[in-house]
């Protein structure tokens, strides 16, 4: 990730240094534009998942504290806080201490009353630095002297710290293993951490940082909204037409599961997919099964061992057949259309003479149903109050659903469909990286010149001789 924006960052210098007078460094710097770098430098919409910090109550770590290392005594090392001289001090404590071991003015602080950091271990990651660098998304560990300071750990040989002060060298418990916790102190240009009393300097360390995830889809439409009205004002002809494209950025959805069930109808899935609840008050899972070598979309209920299938004009049942199964219910969502139209992120429920089928259900009174000849669909209980699961059949124009033994036609339903997510922050900017280079001979030769791993140059190179994929509805699979 950290390659990825030193390529964005080194693409801005290409881009800007054709409108400046001095010569550039390389002829291909004036291949690369502000407005090609658009989607990747000007404030795209990023979440982080902030981290949260909670006091320990007679020195007792929360069952969630953030593990950070482990120290040179074999222990594991968490995250702490504490208030020393009217400042915000970090630090390192462990579960045997009872107490923080804190870093200021050239000795370690034992602090009876001080927090500890609570956070996803999955939403944080570690980052090399040296000299007091740290990335912009790096972790802040409080405050000295208004002055932020962030969280380090050590990087390297414990042998390398020095205490300021003496000049002494940092003897550990175990030369070939462990690492200590403190503060980088951007002022200092150094990483500092507590041991047997005194505070040790090291300059090179790790750097504890927030992972970046990209926004939501609407967190992006609006951004790119912004972006197409701020080039409006300024009257930027060519940037505007860029803007007006598609997105066509990598997007991932979660792909539905379906799963045989018993031929004895015994128990669904715990997890099976529920569409809704029909007019008898029982809840129908979505359903597919084989007919005249046909897959078609159908529904099921707990209580019978079979599904129900709307095929030839008829309704049929059968003993073999699948379900849908899902872990993440929000992942799907229904959305109202009509006359066989259906959104790009529908669900696909089968196959018809190698038409797709999709999944779709009654969103109108039953009786609004009639069959083929015509015959209005009749029914005995409220028609108003529940739904049926049936198969959308585009080219006919309609959904179907069984009933009764019969086939009955709506215009009017609802899909099921993918909610869509962004890719990965990752992906979106190799995904722009290749979006700028492709198709210009003049850009595909400045390729080495860019700061990304070998591995990355030689994708460029392959993937800039093909066509661009178009991600859009469908997981990203070229990264």
């Amino acid at each position: 990730m950290e390659n990825i924006f030193k390529a964005s960052n080194h693409l801005h210098q290409m881009a800007t240094s054709q409108n400046s007078t001095e010569p550039s460094e390389s002829p291909s710097h004036s291949c690369f534009s502000n407005i090609d770098l658009l989607f990747l430098l000007e404030n795209f919409p990023i979440e982080i998942q902030p981290v949260s910090w909670v006091d320990a109550v007679d020195g007792n770590i929360p069952d969630n504290a953030f593990p950070a290392c482990t120290l040179d005594s074999a222990e594991t090392a968490y995250v702490a806080k504490a208030q020393i001289a009217d400042h915000i001090q970090t630090g390192l404590t462990t579960r045997n201490l009872l107490e923080a071991h804190i870093p200021y003015d050239y000795s370690t602080h034992r602090v009876q009353k001080f927090q500890v950091m609570v956070a996803d271990s999955n939403s944080l990651y570690w980052v090399p630095g040296k000299n007091g660098h740290y990335p912009k998304n790096a972790v802040t560990g409080g405050k000295d002297w208004r002055k932020k300071h962030y969280i380090g750990r050590t990087y390297g040989p414990l042998t390398d710290g020095r205490n300021n002060q003496t000049y002494e060298r940092l003897k550990p418990l175990h030369e070939s293993s462990g690492s200590l916790l403190g503060i980088i102190h951007t002022s200092h240009k150094c990483l500092h951490v507590p041991n047997s009393g005194k505070v040790y300097a090291f300059d090179s360390y790790e750097v504890l940082c927030h992972k970046l995830n990209p926004g939501s889809l609407l967190d992006i439409c609006k951004w790119k909204r912004r972006r197409m009205l701020t080039a409006c004002r300024i009257g930027r002809r060519q940037q505007i037409r860029n803007l007006i494209q598609p997105i066509n950025y990598p997007e991932e959805i979660k792909s539905v599961i379906w799963v045989d069930v018993p031929p004895d109808g015994s128990r669904l899935p715990d997890n099976a997919f529920a569409a809704c609840i029909m007019e008898t008050g029982e809840t129908a899972y979505v359903a597919k099964s084989q007919i005249d070598n046909q897959e078609v979309t159908g529904f099921t209920t707990t209580n019978s061992n079979e599904a129900y299938i709307s095929y030839g004009c008829n309704e049929h049942r059968k003993r073999n057949y699948q379900v849908i199964v899902n872990d993440h219910p929000s992942s799907l969502y229904w959305i109202v259309d009509q006359h066989g139209h259906y959104p790009k992120n529908a669900v696909h429920g089968g196959r018809d003479r190698g038409e797709r089928l999709y999944v779709g259900r009654t969103c109108e009174p039953l009786t609004d149903g009639r069959t083929a000849s015509q015959d209005p669909l009749t029914t005995n209980r409220l028609a108003q109050d529940g739904c049926r699961i049936g198969k959308i059949h585009p080219s006919h124009g309609c959904l179907y659903i069984p009933y009764n033994g019969r086939e009955y036609i709506f215009d009017s339903y609802e899909v099921l469909c993918h909610k869509v997510s962004p890719g990965s922050l990752r992906s979106i900017c190799k995904w722009k990286v290749l979006n700028v280079l492709h198709g210009n001979n003049q850009r595909k030769s400045s390729i080495d010149s860019l700061p990304l791993p070998v591995s990355l140059k030689e994708f460029l190179q392959i993937r800039t001789e093909a066509p661009l994929p178009e991600p859009r509805f469908e997981t990203v699979s070229f990264f």
